[in-house]
């Protein structure tokens, strides 16, 4: 049961951090959107830091962590 909640919260954040990522413009070619989308499903924590993160430090953030 347990392992069913989090794999539930785990979509609901995966859903989250991709709908801001959609907000930025790039393009699903675009290698940011990409190193992105490999942040997200290497760590929750990568999730939650970047439903956190200010829109004008993104683009920064994925390049110093990917």
């Amino acid at each position: 049961m347990m392992r069913m909640l989090m794999e539930e919260k785990k979509e609901d954040d995966m859903g989250a951090c991709i709908k801001k990522l959609d907000k930025y413009g790039w393009a699903a070619q675009d290698p940011m959107y990409d190193t992105t989308l490999l942040l997200f499903g290497q760590s929750a924590d990568y999730r939650k830091l970047w439903l956190h993160l200010n829109p004008e430090s993104c683009g920064n953030w994925v390049k110093s962590v990917g």
